[in-house]
């Protein structure tokens, strides 16, 4: 009887352990097992993508800007010192770069390109801009009405006979001192009176 009786208790054993190590380990140490399904049950934000880029205070994601070309906003812009274009061969400059003349959009982006031209290129009194006169308005090179203006005072006033537009960048002799940053509609041809410089603007 004692033997049957050990071979019982044996055999129950046995059966324990069978039934146990059949178990995820996470039913086997409650405590973990716990604490794996309460983090299961939330759901962790991803990492932020590759190339986060912080330019003149503002966030932006994406890809890296080209050399020798600012990050601003999820675009990329380009200034040239060239000032002996036509608003048409400055365009076509932009166009080679797969970018066009700066489209502006807010006054933080007017302020920016701004600031762009005086730290790159401080000698540049003004420069071309996408917008121009286009039939019964003035339009971005895109053809998209302007949702920002920043014409300077009593202007545009030359509309079709002024199609091209520049920014004013610099107080030099012939401009007002309130003119920095301003709009001023003027024809599209070059004018030594008047060089405007570059900058482009693209996606990266």
């Amino acid at each position: 009887m004692k033997v049957l009786a050990a071979l019982l208790l044996l055999s129950v054993a046995l059966c324990f352990t069978t039934s146990a190590s059949a178990l995820p380990r996470s039913s086997k140490q409650d405590p973990r097992g716990i604490l794996e399904n309460i983090e299961n049950a939330f759901e962790y934000p991803p990492p932020p993508p590759p190339h986060w880029q912080k330019t003149g205070g503002y966030v932006a994601r994406g890809n890296p800007c080209p050399n020798s070309w600012t990050r601003f906003n999820n675009y990329c812009y380009l200034v040239s010192t060239t000032s002996t274009y036509s608003w048409s061969q400055a365009q076509a400059h932009c166009r080679s770069l797969s970018a066009d003349l700066v489209k502006i959009n807010s006054v933080e982006e007017n302020e920016f390109v701004l600031s762009l031209v005086r730290k790159l290129a401080p000698s540049l009194k003004q420069i071309w801009i996408g917008l121009k006169w286009n039939t019964n308005g003035f339009y971005w090179i895109d053809l998209s009405v302007p949702v920002y203006k920043n014409w300077a005072p009593q202007h545009p006033n030359g509309n079709a006979n002024e199609p091209c537009v520049q920014m004013w960048i610099n107080n030099g002799q012939h401009l007002p001192k309130y003119a920095s940053g301003y709009w001023n509609d003027i024809d599209c041809h070059y004018r030594s009176d008047f060089p405007n410089g570059i900058v482009c603007k693209k996606l990266p």
